[in-house]
């Protein structure tokens, strides 16, 4: 890792640190219930993660209860549920121990993005709009989906020296498809439990699924284009 890299990399920690302070500071204490339900299935989720070819990254279905846990719960639970889905899909099932430093990031970079989807999904023009929870969704989708983006493509760049266009091109072929069937997947989840938390099983059950699609899509896709 070289100095440029170390430089960004600890960046993203402190500010990820950052985040985690602020929402210790102003906490608001969440409903239980869902709040418990949603960790819980966010560590589920995260262990089900694609590797995805050419990036050196991981994708897992815990981005949707990330964005169900800031739409449905208080903004400063993201940053309980963010690092713990991160480190979960860090430490899982990896061929090698990965470094602490790699550990902190992914669960910065999470956190940092769920802390910001949940800002911009909390506010009250959203809050008062006609569809309140369809808007609340769709903004913490575009914040989570470019800042996750942007901090996995910049820090692929800087270690593995690759331009950022190419790097750009490929988190977004391989992540855009996941995320819009897993927006979906979050509004049912989230309709559902308005008033019956765990209702939201019922649609989470199509977490796996929908995994193992995703799965034989990007192996397929990776052959292709390896062919």
């Amino acid at each position: 890792m070289n100095r440029t890299t170390q430089a960004y990399v600890l960046s993203v920690i402190t500010a990820g640190c950052g985040a985690a302070l602020l929402a210790a500071f102003n906490w608001q204490a969440a409903d239980p219930a869902p709040f418990g339900l949603l960790t819980v299935l966010a560590i589920f989720a995260s262990t089900l993660k694609v590797r995805l070819p050419g990036i050196g990254s991981n994708l897992s279905p815990g981005f949707i209860m990330v964005l169900a846990s800031v739409t449905f719960l208080p903004w400063t639970a993201a940053a309980v549920v963010c690092p713990l889905a991160a480190a979960t899909q860090c430490v899982w099932n990896t061929k090698r121990r990965p470094k602490v430093i790699q550990v902190l990031f992914n669960a910065a970079s999470l956190t940092v993005a769920g802390v910001l989807a949940a800002l911009a999904a909390g506010s009250e023009a959203l809050a008062s709009s006609s569809s309140p929870v369809l808007a609340q969704l769709c903004t913490a989708l575009v914040v989570l989906y470019f800042t996750n983006v942007m901090v996995v493509s910049t820090v692929v760049c800087l270690s593995q020296s690759s331009p950022i266009t190419s790097v750009l091109r490929l988190c977004n072929y391989y992540s855009f498809p996941a995320y819009l069937v897993g927006t979906l997947v979050c509004w049912v989840m989230i309709d559902m439990g308005k008033s019956v938390p765990s209702a939201m099983l019922i649609p989470a059950a199509l977490i796996v699924p929908s995994y193992l699609f995703y799965r034989t899509w990007v192996e397929r896709s990776a052959d292709r284009q390896t062919a």
